[in-house]
């Protein structure tokens, strides 16, 4: 019965942790990967194709400006989920773009407008 037990406990661990690593390096890489998204920058310059449409956006400390088909959008934008997406607010009528997902330091994913991401992937280029 021990044996049986011993077997158990063995695998159980191999699934949980397939990489064999220790209880430390699972907290080291947990603790850098919360850091990381707490200190993500999402300001800069923007542009790309959504919708058939030229969208350029530009996003400050917390606001933001959108161009998109001769039109303007200003307002704040705020980090949303677990601090990789952004949420534009905009009360004033439907933009093309309200939310966004950090993709990598040179490309943010265009969401759909309830925040989930979309089968066919867009991404606005940092410039």
């Amino acid at each position: 019965m021990a044996a049986l037990l011993a077997v158990l406990v063995a695998c159980e661990t191999k699934e949980d942790n397939p990489d064999n690593l220790t209880e430390e390096q699972i907290q080291s890489y947990e603790s850098t990967a919360m850091s990381h998204i707490d200190q993500m920058d999402f300001r800069g310059k923007y542009g790309g194709m959504v919708q058939g449409k030229d969208v350029q956006l530009t996003l400050q400390k917390e606001s933001y400006e959108l161009q998109a088909d001769g039109k303007k959008y200003k307002g704040k934008y705020y980090k949303a989920g677990d601090g990789s997406q952004i949420e534009l607010e905009n009360e004033a009528e439907p933009m093309p773009v309200t939310h966004l997902a950090y993709s990598d330091a040179k490309n943010l994913m265009v969401l759909n407008a309830d925040g989930t991401y979309p089968e066919d992937e867009v991404f606005l280029q940092k410039k």
